[in-house]
């Protein structure tokens, strides 16, 4: 099918339209694409008249844009669908498009039973939380719709019903599982006959053992009184799009309904460990595609494999990059495709290639690969660059990692970024992510350790440890013992503050300032803050935490010059 889009301004419109107008409606709109793919934004039209009508006298305006929709080759049958798309067919491979997303993906539309509608290109370009769509005929203004929020993330604005205003009160967000409805009915139009799911409580979540108990109401969305139909439970496997493995648990009778009433009934069943798929189905009526419901559950005690260990949500300059890495926890290799990582509003596919992660091995997921490994130049670990990336909140976010099965294997949530390029790691990386008390900033002196153990993995102690040497020392030049060496060792999630003053309690030199640590060394050169070597004599080392812990420590220090 080609596409003849012109462009051309109107200088006043009409708001009153013929007794020949046809009756074509702006019938549904996704101004929030899925994920940040701004091409995938879209306008259904439908045409509510008794006949078909050609669609080469109608325009779309949108802000500043006008768009001719065709040059009259289109027509549009009597309760028929269009499409009006930024991106209808994707021109390279990497690039997306109306039917890689939801046509069959083979670079053309028509060529599948599911692409039984027209597919246009017009220029516009849609405000997620609020904006305006005109339709015009021969010049006239027939039809507007008009949202005034954000629907979310790949989810559409609805008309309920097509003989009234597409304003607040008759938009809807899309109900269907998808997200959205192009080409169909919508999910929100009211049939006769339409039982739906209208509440699953699953109870014992995080299922740690292998009873499955959830508490189902059905409720009458239609407009019409029900005839008598049954929901059917099925076990299944996460993934199985082709329901292979699907297997029938129980089956229950639901009586006639009246419009608006429901019907509960509870689940209580014993499935077997591991990765399982719940899935529930209502009989056939006028609307099938509310009739499902699944739950993807991980059962019993098998544990996540991969798990987030290291974070920096606050990149500087020259760094302009914010990364996650992961941590293969299991003893098994783990295939990277399908998993997913983001913040607590969306998530993004990592890898679009089957990628393995050995066991004990480290993968980072990283805003701008380029910037990261400027910045970072020795990383031996995999680095992947999603094709989008859900900016973290620097004054705190939840990072999500989603499996292939759309669990939410692991999480973990911060309530500010350290600065500094500085990162927030995880102790004992084995461990589940969402115990704060796991978590801590880097004290490596890079200020991260991407693709590496933890610098906070390290030893530490219940108390504040010291080793002094050598003691005294004479910091003369002559290469020898010039420098004393303090050793510590530090509780867990404590700063340290080292400080040097003369025997009259005078504040000479700070060594340290309120700094995190978990152990290291500290070298003193007998200098001042002045820069100036001190004078021979006993000085008082002063080390104090704080943090985790509340400790201090004092020492004295021989200084002695030989020349």
């Amino acid at each position: 099918m080609r596409f003849v889009i012109t462009v051309f301004c109107i200088g006043a419109l009409s708001t009153s339209a013929s007794a020949q107008t046809p009756k074509v409606i702006i019938n549904e709109v996704l101004a929030n694409e899925p994920g940040a793919f701004t091409s995938l934004e879209w306008i259904e039209l439908y045409n509510a008249d008794l006949n078909a009508v050609p669609l080469a006298d109608f325009s779309i305006i949108e802000g500043a844009d006008t768009s001719r929709l065709d040059s009259g080759s289109v027509v549009l049958p009597a309760g028929g669908f269009a499409i009006v798309s930024r991106k209808p067919l994707a021109e390279t491979e990497t690039e997306n498009s109306f039917e890689k997303h939801w046509g069959n993906n083979s670079g053309f539309w028509g060529d599948d039973s599911t692409e039984n509608y027209p597919l246009l290109k017009a220029k516009f370009s849609l405000s997620n939380s609020s904006s305006r769509v005109l339709l015009l005929y021969q010049g006239t203004l027939v039809d507007s719709f008009k949202w005034t929020s954000d629907a979310g993330d790949g989810k559409s604005w609805e008309r309920i019903s097509a003989t009234t205003p597409a304003t607040s009160g008759n938009l809807a967000v899309s109900s269907a599982a998808s997200g959205s409805t192009p080409g169909k009915i919508n999910s929100v139009a009211p049939v006769a006959r339409d039982l739906a799911f209208d509440e699953v409580m699953i109870q014992n979540l995080p299922l740690l053992i292998e009873r499955f108990i959830a508490d189902v109401v059905i409720k009458n969305i239609g407009t019409d009184t029900t005839i008598s139909g049954s929901a059917t439970v099925f076990l299944g496997i996460p993934g199985d799009t082709s329901f292979n493995t699907v297997r029938q648990l129980d089956l229950r009778g639901i009586p006639p309904l009246g419009p608006g009433e429901k019907y509960n009934f509870q689940i209580d069943l014993f499935l077997p460990k591991g990765y399982q798929r719940v899935i529930l189905s209502l009989s056939p009526d006028d609307r099938n595609e509310n009739n499902f419901f699944g739950v993807n559950l991980r059962l019993g005690t098998t544990a996540p494999t991969l798990l987030i260990n290291e974070f920096l949500p606050d990149p500087e300059n020259p760094l302009e990059s914010e990364w996650i890495e992961l941590y293969n926890a299991a003893d098994t290799t783990v295939q990277l495709f399908g998993w997913k990582i983001g913040d607590a509003k969306s998530q993004v596919q990592i890898s679009i290639d089957s990628i393995s992660v050995s066991p004990g091995n480290f993968v980072v997921v990283v805003q701008n690969k380029v910037s990261f490994q400027s910045f970072y130049p020795n990383i031996t670990a995999q680095v992947f660059q999603p094709t989008s990336w859900p900016s973290l909140n620097n004054d705190g976010d939840t990072i999500k990692l989603v499996s292939p099965f759309g669990l939410v294997e692991d999480s973990v949530g911060f309530n500010k970024g350290y600065g500094a390029n500085v990162s927030w790691e995880k102790k004992d990386p084995a461990l589940p992510s969402d115990n704060p008390a796991n978590w801590w900033r880097s004290v490596d002196a890079k200020g991260a350790t991407p693709g590496g153990p933890n610098s906070i993995a390290a030893a530490y102690s219940d108390n504040l440890q010291v080793d002094i040497s050598p003691n005294p020392f004479s910091p003369d030049g002559d290469g020898f013992d010039d420098e004393v060496s303090i050793n510590f060792t530090l509780p867990f999630q404590a700063n340290l503050t080292v400080r040097i003053y003369d025997v009259n309690g005078r504040e000479v030199k700070t060594l340290l300032d309120n700094s995190p640590a978990v152990y290291g060394k500290i070298t003193w050169d007998g200098k001042g803050n002045n820069g100036k070597t001190l004078r021979s004599g006993i000085y008082v080392l002063f080390m104090e935490t704080s943090g985790s812990a509340r400790l201090t420590k004092k020492g004295t220090l021989v200084l002695v010059k030989k020349k």
